[in-house]
């Protein structure tokens, strides 16, 4: 499962269109625009 997590008031924003591989990890304040592609194993932080 991809892991969408919080650090403190910090939220990460996935647009529905973006890929983000089950096994990556997005952490705190990112943002992911249309289009995007995040793939196994990244951690975006």
């Amino acid at each position: 499962h991809r892991t969408l997590m919080n650090i403190f008031d910090k939220v990460p924003s996935v647009h529905k269109d973006a890929f983000v591989a089950p096994s990556a990890s997005v952490i705190g304040e990112v943002q992911v625009g249309s289009a995007s592609s995040i793939w196994y194993g990244c951690v975006l932080r």
